[in-house]
């Protein structure tokens, strides 16, 4: 997603997007190395919430590339 875009976009509302996402999975990957245990779905479920509210809700027929 990130490397598809313009050195513009990147700077836009898209970037800080694809940005902020990887943000939150830094920040997951530290807790859980830091010895925090959530479940498997809870994860999901997080990472999915917040790719629905940065980029928008995905439609059948779209694809991410």
């Amino acid at each position: 997603y990130l490397r598809a875009l313009s050195a513009v976009a990147l700077r836009g509302e898209a970037g800080r997007a694809g940005f902020a996402l990887l943000d939150e999975v830094s920040g997951i990957q530290r807790a859980v190395s830091a010895g925090a245990n959530p479940g498997k779905q809870l994860l999901v479920d997080q990472m999915l919430s917040k790719c629905h509210r940065e980029l928008g809700t995905v439609h059948l027929g779209d694809s991410i590339g």
